[in-house]
């Protein structure tokens, strides 16, 4: 991010959509991260230890942050991941929708695309799988 007073904060571990004018940040991770909010007068400020990083003004009951998001261009938003674990992040999905979400360059692969680690997927197995019908029950 390009904060207003020309200085670059990087914000790791977010969800950042190029298409939607605003990314929301969450509060609760910033707090997992060990940074402080202090909200008051219509103001929040984050902050880390004593340092002030980041100050957002208060509009509407939603607080935006005084910088810019950088170009996706000018970042590097995706992260060079398993085949595995993509398809584990992105709800399972097919090795084509995954090939063709590396094609896009939308997924980042650590390794080329490897059709054979997805067949061992258990979670997949199981939603194929069928449930035996019970036995005919003997009733007397």
């Amino acid at each position: 991010m390009l904060m207003e007073d020309g200085s670059h904060k990087i914000l790791s571990e977010v969800r950042y959509i190029p298409s939607i004018k605003r990314n929301p940040i969450s509060l609760g991770m910033l707090e997992k991260k060990g940074f402080t909010t202090i909200l008051a007068d219509g103001f929040m400020k984050v902050l880390k230890g004593n340092d002030i990083l980041m100050v957002a003004e208060s509009v509407n009951n939603l607080y935006y942050i005084r910088a810019e998001a950088l170009n996706a261009d000018q970042i590097n938003v995706v992260t060079k991941l398993k085949l595995i674990d993509w398809h584990n992040r992105l709800g399972h999905p097919g090795f084509g929708g995954l090939k063709e979400l590396a094609k896009k360059g939308l997924i980042a692969l650590e390794a080329g695309l490897d059709e054979e680690e997805l067949r061992s997927c258990e979670e997949c197995i199981l939603a194929k799988s069928k449930k035996m019908p019970y036995a005919t029950g003997k009733h007397t």
